[in-house]
């Protein structure tokens, strides 16, 4: 796990670049070529629903989950 805090103008920009080195990336082991997949989860804190930073973070964490299943079920149809 690794956290960024960044400003708003920020934020689209660093989803798009870590999505976008994540796809351009390969990992080489023994010949065979493997994708890295990177599940990953973000929220903006919003005043009006967070009291905390960890409200943010648990709200991203569920994101993170949402977006593994996503992955999961792109992969299983990318086999069949």
């Amino acid at each position: 796990d690794f956290e960024y805090i960044v400003t708003d103008s920020e934020f689209e920009a660093l989803i798009l670049e870590l999505d976008t080195r994540c796809r351009e990336s390969i990992l080489i082991v023994d010949g065979d070529q493997i994708p890295i997949i990177i599940a990953r989860g973000a929220e903006i804190f919003n005043p009006l629903l967070d009291v905390s930073v960890e409200d943010v973070y648990n709200r991203a964490d569920i994101k993170m989950y949402e977006y593994k299943e996503q992955i999961k079920r792109t992969m299983k149809n990318n086999m069949e």
